[in-house]
């Protein structure tokens, strides 16, 4: 999206729904241009394939592309989780947004503001969709009761949160310090056996570690 068509919608969107959510709604459009320039080369790369020889997924997500932009999640399961679907409920004590995980508080960044930590949420969901790829526990790993577990990388929590009650003891490993108090919120219930650590678990990621 070029200078001079960003100034253009800037100036439509102000006269429509005022200022407030120019800049939010600007970034989406910017992101999508830029995300759905990607389109063309993914479904060209899948229809190269002859059809005998794609995989079930490959077809399903060919078939989500022709009416959808790409997504992370290209696959029909996503219409379940609609944004307007997910309660956000504010915590003013701790000045942090959190959802509720199979009835457990998950918190977000003090940074995100509802819609954002919204937005958050609805990605987790697809995420961990039974038949989503990306999914953590699947038929073939399951988290058994008194295991210990290592979360590398574990951002808000979702998975140490699913997976808290079996546990014996869970360790958290976040090299970003803006998920500390977030998961320090989540895990309060749970300070016996959760172990959070501000660190990285590999010098080769971000020069840190």
């Amino acid at each position: 999206m070029d200078v001079k068509t960003r100034k253009l919608l800037r100036t439509i969107i102000e006269k429509i729904i005022g200022k407030t959510t120019t800049k939010s709604i600007l970034m989406y459009l910017v992101r999508r241009t830029k995300v759905d320039k990607y389109k063309p080369i993914v479904v060209r790369y899948l229809k190269s394939i002859p059809q005998k020889e794609r995989s079930a997924e490959q077809q399903q997500v060919l078939d989500y592309l022709k009416w959808h932009s790409i997504s992370s999640f290209p696959y029909a399961f996503k219409k379940k989780y609609k944004l307007k679907n997910i309660t956000v409920y504010a915590d003013s004590d701790k000045g942090m947004y959190y959802v509720l995980q199979d009835g457990k508080r998950l918190y977000f960044k003090q940074s995100m503001d509802k819609e954002t930590a919204r937005a958050y949420a609805g990605g987790i969901l697809c995420e961990q969709d039974e038949n989503s790829p990306h999914r953590y526990e699947t038929a073939d790993f399951h988290v058994e009761h008194g295991d210990v577990v290592a979360d590398a990388g574990a951002a808000e929590g979702n998975f140490g949160l699913a997976v808290v009650e079996r546990v014996k003891k869970l360790f958290l490993f976040e090299p970003e310090a803006d998920w500390i108090a977030p998961l320090e919120a989540t895990f309060a219930p749970w300070k016996d056996k959760v172990f959070i650590v501000n660190r990285c678990i590999s010098s080769s990621y971000g020069g840190g570690g």
